[in-house]
């Protein structure tokens, strides 16, 4: 909402909702339905750019990934592996697919050792051990 009353000065109305759509999509990894069917390359070209890390290498995709986002995004990152692609547009499907696939499931074996565990006494840490510990450090 505070992009599209942004933005509402610069683009039309259609151009402003394609926009807004696109950048919403980012936190669902899910592609919008849109009235011009011939903008879903470009939403996927969006979506894609936001998974960019996932098709570098290990060491560069886990530096650029910290713990409150994982919390924040683990959610989308699920939706993303149970997809039959990472990647939703050829060229770049073509190019980072596997090393993406395989980041990807480093990551959410990652963010699972992460989670909350629900048998954790009141007042204490819910958190494993190695969630306290810097990002850099033996994670692998």
């Amino acid at each position: 909402a505070l992009a599209s009353g942004w933005l509402a000065g610069y683009a039309a109305d259609e151009r402003v909702d394609f926009v807004v759509r696109a950048m919403l999509a980012t936190g669902t990894h899910e592609v919008p339905v849109l009235k011009d069917w011939r903008l879903m390359d470009d939403v996927g070209m969006v979506l894609d750019a936001d998974l960019h890390y996932l098709g570098a290498s290990w060491q560069d995709c886990r530096a650029d990934d910290d713990r409150d986002w994982a919390r924040n995004r683990h959610a989308a990152l699920e939706r993303v592996a149970a997809r039959p692609t990472v990647y939703l547009t050829a060229e770049i499907r073509e190019l980072h697919e596997g090393r993406a696939r395989d980041n990807l499931g480093r990551l959410l074996e990652i963010h699972r050792s992460l989670a909350p565990r629900p048998d954790t006494a009141a007042g204490r840490s819910h958190l494993p051990p190695q969630a306290l510990a810097p990002a850099s450090v033996g994670v692998s």
